[in-house]
């Protein structure tokens, strides 16, 4: 099952921001990938300094490994849990998470090769994809909340049993002591 539906989602969403790209940058496709000579890399404006590129380097890296890591992680807790992540809710995250890590990659990358065009784009298909996580966390948890009420009114129940039981034990013991009285009387 998360198989198919990590493939829908990934072919779907790929088609949809393949088809927002051309429609935003149209013509101007084949200029992104070479325009980059007309750019200078990200490392001139750390003025090639080797602590504060190897600081960034070293944080972006960091960062990217630990959202890669994440969606295992998650994917874990869907075979546990799978009434947690259900439907849309795990591929929208692990993409999410997965296009996150590729910025800081990207980040990496435009330090010494000045390919902004590309990092734009990746940044563009992230933005995407936190909207579509965004409505998937809303309709995860407008089921999360309808099943915490129902196990709520699960939980009354068995309270408004177990009051129940302890008037019927009340009850019996009372029995009981009026029927102690009139064999005693």
């Amino acid at each position: 099952m998360w198989r198919t539906l990590g493939k829908q989602f990934a072919v779907q969403n790929t088609m949809t921001l393949i088809g927002l790209i051309v429609i935003l940058v149209g013509d101007r496709i084949g200029e992104m990938f070479i325009s980059h000579k007309l750019f200078l890399p990200h490392g001139m404006c750390y003025q090639w300094n080797p602590e504060l590129i190897s600081l960034h380097v070293v944080s972006d890296f960091i960062i990217a490994a630990a959202y890669f890591a994440i969606p295992f992680a998650l994917l874990r807790l869907a075979k546990e849990r799978s009434d947690l992540m259900k439907g849309w809710v795990y591929p929208s995250f692990s993409g999410f998470i997965i296009w996150c890590g590729m910025t800081h990659l990207c980040s990496i990358v435009v330090i010494w090769y000045p390919r902004y065009w590309i990092e734009g784009m990746v940044k563009f298909i992230t933005s995407m994809i936190s909207v579509v996580t965004v409505c998937a966390l809303v309709w995860f948890m407008r089921g999360l909340k309808a099943k915490m009420t129902h196990e709520e009114a699960c939980l009354q129940r068995i309270r408004s049993g177990e009051e129940i039981l302890v008037k019927i034990d009340e009850w019996e013991r009372l029995v009981k002591k009026d029927l102690a009285g009139d064999s005693a009387g």
